[in-house]
């Protein structure tokens, strides 16, 4: 009965798949209007905001390796001048939080919700997420005079990362 329990309990926490390609489909419409973007930009975000949503179960993963790895791939896609507007623009930055057991979204505080301003993406018929996978390992580096390069130290494996951070590494699927 308790692992019944718990299932639903995290069940209810996951985004659909329908809500997830929505939210991902008004985020980057709203992020091509106000950062220009081109129509390649476009539908790079798209998808890179659908996977972000899809690896969404619950407050505390809304900024955790899959919004690390999200803002790495924006700041691959967007020009410098983009990346600035982005990330100074909370609603895109931090564009979901849970709270009272629910997504809530900063975007919807700016941009009326029925409004867009370019059609859906070619990526919005045809995409289902994960062919980005940003929960898969970076490579490690190439090994120098063939030695091994040790392991990784980053914010995420539980040891003292760039930030200081002393976080166990979580267990994505």
């Amino acid at each position: 009965m308790m692992v019944m329990l718990a299932v639903v309990a995290v069940a209810t926490c996951a985004m659909s798949y329908h809500e997830a390609r929505n939210r991902a489909l008004f985020l980057a419409d709203k992020m091509a209007y106000e950062l220009d973007l081109t129509d390649e930009q476009y539908e790079a975000v798209y998808e890179i905001n659908l996977d972000y949503l899809m690896g969404l179960d619950g407050r505390r993963t809304v900024y955790g390796p899959a919004w690390d790895w999200r803002n790495r791939e924006l700041r691959r896609v967007l020009a410098t001048l983009q990346y600035r507007a982005y990330a100074a623009a909370d609603y895109f930055y931090r564009p979901v939080f849970w709270a009272h057991n629910r997504w809530n979204w900063l975007v919807y505080s700016r941009y009326d919700r029925g409004r867009f301003y370019r059609g859906r993406p070619v990526a919005f018929g045809v995409y289902r997420g994960g062919g980005r996978r940003w929960h898969a390992e970076p490579p490690r580096p190439m090994p120098r005079h063939g030695m091994d390069p040790g392991p990784r130290f980053d914010r995420h494996d539980g040891c003292p990362g760039p930030r200081g951070h002393h976080r166990p590494r979580p267990n994505w699927r």
